[in-house]
């Protein structure tokens, strides 16, 4: 199930056409794909639903409420591994799914066969990307589609949803994890970017006196702009490697310019493959003293 996802172009899996392709070409598998645009992925789905722009959330709740109402939902698994779900339960079985049908643009027969595909699967993995991760609703929205493959017990076999390990973290935090001015949270080492500038613009003995900023743009990304900006300027020492004078480098100590993805080896960031991971390192497109030229 690919959520605002056309990995034919955008990737985010290993060699990504050619498991989309083995993927529409099997039998034995569904390729489901919610898109408002036809795209090269959908191109090649077994069940494309052109949702309306910004009406995700619409839809999936929709399939999550069928999946309720039609005895899709794996019961003994929920049992067995999820806390709290009576609410949520109790939610979806009295959703008008029709009515969130009509505001999708999707009919309500499609949605509750698609809710029988996913409830009647061996296995089913789920995939979101920027497409709905940047519009409207993004949060419920992700946690939305969480729920299409809880209620079904999709979820730590194989075939089916997982977390990566490096996420393990968040849940527990970090032992003593407290910034020292604000006291926010320290999660699996990170602290929230928003009270960066607040753990900055104070008299504390403890406070933050410097900064490295690598390819970030917080004084443009971040909220209160002007007090990061102000935040920038106080700080004892500041660093920013960047290949743009960036609106956070104009503020910076020190701008060490880097080289262009086009100048040097690139390789893919977000490699959460499960259970192994890859990595493939792309060579340089120019040479640097093309660019510099």
């Amino acid at each position: 199930l690919f959520i605002g996802k056309n990995p034919w172009q955008s990737h985010g899996i290993q060699r990504a056409r050619t498991p989309v392709r083995d993927i529409a070409k099997d039998p034995e598998r569904t390729l489901i794909v919610i898109d408002p645009k036809r795209t090269e992925t959908a191109d090649l789905a077994d069940i494309h639903l052109a949702v309306q722009p910004g009406r995700d959330v619409w839809l999936l709740a929709a399939i999550a409420a069928a999946i309720v109402q039609d005895g899709w939902i794996d019961r003994d698994w929920m049992d067995a591994h999820v806390e709290g779900a009576e609410e949520v339960l109790e939610h979806l079985s009295t959703l008008p799914v029709g009515r969130y049908a009509a505001l999708t643009g999707i009919d309500e027969s499609t949605i509750r066969n698609v809710a029988k595909v996913i409830g009647s699967a061996r296995s089913v993995a789920a995939l979101e990307d920027l497409g709905v991760q940047m519009n409207r609703h993004s949060t419920l929205v992700s946690y939305t589609q969480r729920l299409l493959w809880i209620l079904t017990g999709n979820f730590g076999r194989p075939g089916t949803n997982y977390l990566p390990n490096g996420l393990g973290a968040i849940g527990r935090g970090t032992p003593g994890g407290t910034s020292p001015v604000t006291g926010a949270r320290i999660i699996a080492g990170l602290m929230p970017c928003n009270s960066i500038a607040e753990e900055i613009l104070t008299e504390h003995p403890d406070r933050f006196r410097a900064m490295i900023v690598e390819s970030a743009n917080p004084v443009h990304s971040l909220a209160q702009s002007d007090a990061f900006r102000q935040a920038m300027r106080s700080l004892d020492c500041s660093v920013v490697i960047d290949i743009a004078m960036t609106e956070t480098a104009r503020e910076a100590d020190y701008v060490l310019p880097t080289s262009t993805q086009y100048e040097k080896a690139e390789a893919a960031f977000f490699n959460f493959e499960f259970p192994d991971n890859y990595f493939h390192l792309r060579k340089p497109v120019l040479p640097l003293s093309l660019i510099h030229i």
